[in-house]
């Protein structure tokens, strides 16, 4: 067994991977603030997030989250935050700052977990919930 590596969750990917390398390791352990467990991370994790998204010959990619349905429709997965939508259609919409998806916006304004078939008319448009 080998000691394991502790990291605040605080620590910047770059420094982690470097850390990781220095270390020769491929996990670490992350700590919040209190020094409880806040999760693990792996240098494939590091890295994907510095690099993008990597796939080997066994994983499956992942699926579309923005794709363009028509002239002036889209289709959104719910995981989508308001940042990646903003980049890729040019939309802002008026949210709580404690809202970070647009999942998490609909349920605000439907004010329940809205049903697949479900739809809403917003003030920058239509929305349909297909699952």
């Amino acid at each position: 067994m080998v000691t394991p590596l502790f990291v605040p969750e605080t620590k910047r990917a770059d420094d982690l991977f470097f850390l990781f390398k220095k270390e020769k390791l491929n996990i670490a352990v992350v700590l919040d603030e209190y020094g409880g467990l806040a999760g693990i991370v792996t240098r494939e994790n590091v890295v994907e997030e510095l690099l993008g998204e990597l796939y080997d010959e066994n994983e499956q990619r992942e699926a579309v989250r923005i794709k363009k349905n028509g002239e002036k429709g889209w289709i959104l997965l719910g995981d989508v935050d308001f940042f990646e939508l903003q980049d890729a259609i040019g939309v802002k919409l008026k949210h709580d700052k404690q809202i970070l998806t647009i999942s998490g916006y609909l349920i605000d304004k439907f004010q329940e977990i809205p049903g697949q078939g479900s739809v809403i008319e917003l003030e920058e448009g239509i929305y349909e919930i297909k699952k």
